[in-house]
């Protein structure tokens, strides 16, 4: 993934867009890494990736596509803090259900489903259980979605295919991932990119705030913010 993202940004400040497809690859870790490296480099970038299975298509209560996170990130003019979002198509992240298991604690419904495809609230039983997508149908389709650009398209495994990494050692994973840079002065100066990025952040800011909220932040600035305070503190660490 290292090396892909850094093709495609060659490619990208040759050509104006940069287009990359990788297979035989394996979890990759956060899909934010990539995006931050193309956005120092002037570039507006996509990143997709599938996954072992972990949610069920809409109107299955088995596991079959994966988390299937996928980001977007665009240059800011501090170039620590640009627009970096990052998602997985599950309602929660894997690793929170995993050390609610850990913990014997309770999550909420709606998260995950037991072994046996019923609602469940426990943590061990989510964990090992099905996750559920966000928005029901929604970020089912678009788990499916993304099953199909960056493992279909680019001829890694797909269709549930995807090996777990963790428990699964019976071959090779083959996730796939597709990544797209595009030069932000494709249709007008890099300068005047970023004088509208900052405009449009500035303005949101400005809205009224909802209830319980004393700042509106873009995607990207609660871990630069979070990254400044630890660089001062340093990280706590789980002892569980």
């Amino acid at each position: 993934a290292k090396t892909g993202i850094k093709k495609c940004i060659d490619l990208a400040k040759k050509n104006g867009v940069g287009l990359v497809g990788i297979k035989n690859s394996n979890h990759f870790g956060m899909a934010s890494l990539y995006i931050e490296e193309a956005v120092r480099n002037t570039c507006i970038a996509w990143v997709f990736t599938n996954a072992s299975e972990a949610l069920p298509p809409h109107g299955a209560r088995e596991a079959h596509f994966g988390t299937t996170p996928f980001a977007f990130g665009a240059p800011t003019q501090n170039e620590d803090k640009p627009f970096v979002l990052d998602m997985a198509s599950s309602a929660v992240a894997r690793g929170k259900l995993k050390f609610a298991a850990i913990r014997g604690e309770k999550i909420p419904f709606g998260l995950a489903l037991d072994t046996n495809g019923n609602p469940t609230n426990d943590g061990e039983k989510a964990w090992s259980g099905i996750m559920l997508p966000f928005g029901g149908m929604k970020g089912a389709g678009l788990s499916w979605m993304m099953d199909i650009v960056a493992g279909i398209f680019t001829g890694a495994n797909h269709s549930g295919m995807v090996k777990n990494f963790i428990s699964d050692f019976s071959g090779p994973a083959n996730v796939g991932h597709l990544m797209i840079c595009l030069r932000t002065n494709l249709f007008q100066s890099h300068q005047n990119f970023i004088k509208k990025i900052e405009f449009g952040i500035k303005k949101v800011k400005k809205l009224k705030k909802a209830k319980g909220f004393k700042k509106i932040l873009h995607p990207g600035e609660p871990e630069y913010i979070n990254e400044i305070k630890t660089l001062k503190t340093g990280i706590d660490l789980s002892i569980d």
